[in-house]
Parts: C-alpha cells; structure tokens; sequence
C-alpha cells in the first residue's frame, strides 16, 4: 500500500499497522529545523501522505499590495484590509465597513480565478502520480467570509438582529461558493477541502439553531456535489466542534480536521463516532506542544497512536500548523516522534 492507499484505508476505518501523519509547520520554524539539524536532509524522512491544491477561493490568495513601500499593508478581492506580518494576516478594515450591504460590489469568479490560476491548478493537476492522496483547497466558506465582510460582532449580532439579512448575504457567498466548487470538482483529486471556523474553545460561536439555519443546508449541497464528484469532503473547523458532529455526519462528512484537544475529548469523540468519522489532527499546539518538555510531546504522540489511532480513522497532525511559537527543542521532538512511525510504513 502507498501513501494514498494508506489514507484511504484511515477513511475505511482498515487499522493497516501504519497511522498516516502530516507534519504541518510554517515557513520559519521549517527555517529553524534546518539550522538545527545543518541542512534539510530531515525533510526527505517525512512521509507526509497529502498533497493539497494551490488554493485561489480565498483572501488569502487574492491578496495585492496597497504601497509598494509597505509590503504589510494588503487588500483582497473581496474589498477587506488587511495587515501581514509573518504568518499572521490582520484583518483592519472590513469590506463592507459604512455601508449598507444592499450597496456591497459582489466580487465575481474572475476576480479570483483566471489563466495564470488556472496553469497553476492544471499543473498541479498533471503532478499527481497516485502516490500521495490529493485534496483540492477551497479556502474558506461561508462564515469565515461572512464575517470578513461585516466583522466578528456585527456579523453575529446580524444572526439575532436580522436573520433574514444575514441569510440574504450568506445565500450570495453561497452562489460564489457554488461557482468556485465547479470549477475545482473538474480536477481530478480524492477530496475537496473547505475551512470555516464556526466553533471557539467553548462551543459554536452562534447558536446550533442559527448554523443550522444559514450554513447546515448550504453546506450539505456542497458535500452532496462533492460526493457525485467522486470525491471525499474534508472540513476543517476549530475549537469545540462536538455539539455538530452529528449534523456533519447526518450531510455526508468524511473527514474532520483540526481535532484540538484543549477544546474537547478527543478519545470520547472516538468512541462516539469513530466508525463513521476519520479525525485529522489531533494534537494541540497551544499547551504541551508550546509549553511542554520534549518528552511529555513524545508521550501525548504515542498516546494518540494507541489510541485514536486504534481501528484506524486517524491522521496524525499538529491541529494547527507548527508556528513561530513553538521552541525549537520542541519542533524536533515532534518531527522525531513522527518518523518513528515509518517503520510500521510498508509502501
């Protein structure tokens, strides 16, 4: 069995002796890794079994600069501005900021999406050779772009206020969102991956009854349309996500990534809904990863192998990606612990 092969088995819930993993980081500490250990041989030991699609649906990737004097100051195709600084995007201005949203210019598919993408997606397309499972990277959906547009506050006081506004403005997101989805689903690809931060550490940031309302039904049509691709729905979401799991399995979901462990119990999610949900994550970066000794990493890596890993359904990650926070000691331990697992691998 291959790297794909492998990650199919997870989402089969086929416990094959290997648990696959992911070894997210971010472009510095990558940078201190190699110091560490003199060059980047340590890369070519990590048997990372995904590959993921140049993304063009997001703020992120529409970025353009406002002063060629001030690389940090941006503005993105929706209108919002924003300052970047390392990893790190600060949203300053909000696009529809002092306006009513009836007089909002909504950005069309070209804005994002054009030749030069368009190259870039077909050759990344042409560059998969069944070795690594491939997902294609939507960006964001429907809130996280919702309250890009409005605000945090404003966009939450919108679900309470004016729901039937706040449904006006998510239902045009969702016909963007829908013209973004043909595009991508003509690339041949085993999954198609969506990020939308509903939930913060104590539970979702709105009421159930408002995701269920606004987002639930959109969200179930883009994983049916997913699905008649052929394709499996990977979703990422932060923070406390367990009150929704059984929605997100009544649309379809295949895969949850993120899985912080500071923000619920992990193992009894497992219990619950393991047969029928693979997680992706799993390991928090916010307590012991950052703060911790390399051993006790070491000890909570193992820990989620034996058992999250148990009867497959797991892909071993960092729930968000290694940052500049992290200590180096830190970063190593956790690369070292992963490559332990390769010896269970037999590709």
């Amino acid at each position: 069995m291959n790297l794909r092969d492998q990650i199919f088995a997870a989402i089969r819930h086929e416990e094959t002796g290997f648990i696959p993993y992911e070894y997210q980081i971010d472009k510095e500490p990558e940078e201190r890794l190699t110091a560490y250990y003199g060059s980047e041989d340590w890369k070519k030991k990590l048997l990372n079994p995904l590959t993921m699609s140049p993304g063009f649906f997001d703020s992120w990737d529409t970025f353009r600069y406002i002063d060629p004097n001030d690389l940090t100051k941006r503005v993105d195709a929706y209108g919002n501005y924003w300052t970047q600084s390392r990893e790190i995007a600060h949203l300053d201005r909000n696009a529809m900021y002092g306006m009513e949203p009836g007089d909002y210019k909504w950005p069309e598919l070209s804005d994002f999406y054009g030749d030069e993408q368009n190259a870039k997606m077909q050759q990344w397309a042409d560059s998969l050779n069944g070795e690594q499972f491939s997902l294609l990277n939507l960006g964001a959906g429907h809130w996280e772009l919702i309250w890009r547009l409005l605000g945090v506050e404003d966009a939450l006081c919108m679900t309470i206020e004016d729901p039937d506004l706040f449904d006006d403005i998510i239902e045009h997101l969702d016909v963007l969102l829908n013209r973004f989805f043909d595009v991508m689903l003509e690339f041949p690809a085993d999954g198609l991956y969506i990020c939308d931060d509903w939930c913060d550490q104590r539970s979702c940031m709105f009421s159930i009854h408002t995701w269920r309302r606004h987002i639930k039904p959109r969200l179930a049509r883009l994983y049916q349309k997913t699905h008649d691709a052929g394709k499996l729905v990977f979703q990422h979401v932060c923070g406390k996500v367990d009150p929704l799991i059984p929605d997100l399995l009544e649309i379809g979901l295949d895969v949850l990534e993120s899985v912080q462990s500071e923000a619920m119990d992990v193992p009894k999610m497992k219990e619950l809904y393991g047969d029928r949900l693979t997680f992706f994550g799993g390991l928090g970066v916010q307590k012991t990863v950052q703060f911790g000794t390399p051993e006790e990493i070491r000890g909570e890596i193992r820990n989620l192998r034996s058992t999250i890993g148990k009867g497959g359904g797991f892909i071993l990650a960092p729930a968000k990606h290694l940052s500049y926070a992290v200590p180096t000691e830190n970063l190593a331990a956790i690369y070292e612990e992963f490559i332990t697992e390769n010896a269970n691998y037999h590709g």
